[in-house]
């Protein structure tokens, strides 16, 4: 997960249309990206960041202010906006790469596997 791949998911703008405001959505890019790039518990993110990622220079976000309990904050105001987030996400990333939507329905019931060359019904 990149910067640019957040930038072309409008994911801050999306965030500014639920009422976030800057400080807050640059939060939540730095800790996603970090979270993809080095998934880890809030604590050990607030670590990798300070020591070791330059995440807080891409996104503007003052690294002073990475705290495991501000993670914590931002981890479950993110999830507040779980449902609607991933329906924007679904509609961007299907509007990036042309796809439709569609259901499809396989039915197993009556479908014959062979594993190791035992069969299995």
């Amino acid at each position: 997960m990149s910067y640019q791949a957040m930038r072309q998911l409008r994911v801050a703008p999306f965030l500014a249309s639920r009422g976030w405001d800057a400080e807050e959505i640059k939060q939540a890019i730095s800790h996603i990206i970090s979270r993809a790039v080095y998934p880890a518990s809030e604590l050990e993110t607030t670590r990798r960041i300070k020591e070791n990622s330059a995440i807080c220079e891409v996104t503007g976000y003052d690294i002073e202010n990475i705290t495991k309990d501000r993670l914590y904050n931002i981890t479950k105001k993110l999830y507040s906006e779980r449902k609607a987030l991933e329906q924007h996400l679904s509609v961007r990333t299907n509007e990036l790469f042309d796809i439709e939507d569609k259901i499809m329905l396989y039915d197993l019931t009556n479908t014959y596997f062979d594993y190791s060359g035992q069969s299995v019904q």
